[in-house]
């Protein structure tokens, strides 16, 4: 079931999308070219609907797989919200912490190229570091 109403969504912001690019050749101003717009973006609908309906309604080989897919999701042990806020936090402060370290290596790596003269920085080598000028 999910997965049809994803597909549909998918297929109809492709036609969506399909339709607003098609305007960029401004087909709009004549009824052909409105005909051709709407109806280019019907037929992506139309096509990948029955395509979608084909494998998920009439395919056995699909539809057990996802059967299959559902029996084994329900198996899966989920962590729980509280392990999941602890590990985003983890991860959040490890990146703060790599790219403060990165910055003062960014940094050390700037007055080094200058104290040896491969990188000119003009006027104030702080300022400089900082984007001033």
């Amino acid at each position: 079931m999910v997965t049809g109403v994803c597909a549909a969504i998918l297929i109809v912001w492709c036609a969506i999308f399909l339709f607003h690019k098609l305007a960029v050749f401004e087909l709009g101003r004549t009824d052909a070219g409105r005909y051709l717009q709407y109806g280019l973006s019907a037929a992506v609908v139309l096509f990948f609907g029955g395509w979608t309906f084909h494998l998920l309604g009439r395919s056995a080989r699909v539809v057990d797989f996802l059967i299959a897919t559902e029996g084994e999701m329900k198996k899966v042990h989920w962590t729980s919200r509280r392990e999941v806020i602890g590990s985003t936090r983890v991860v959040i402060f490890v990146m703060v912490v790599l790219a403060a370290a990165l910055f003062v290596i960014d940094l050390g790596l700037m007055v080094f190229f200058t104290e040896i003269g491969v990188l000119r920085i003009g006027g104030d080598l702080i300022a400089g570091m900082l984007g001033g000028s």
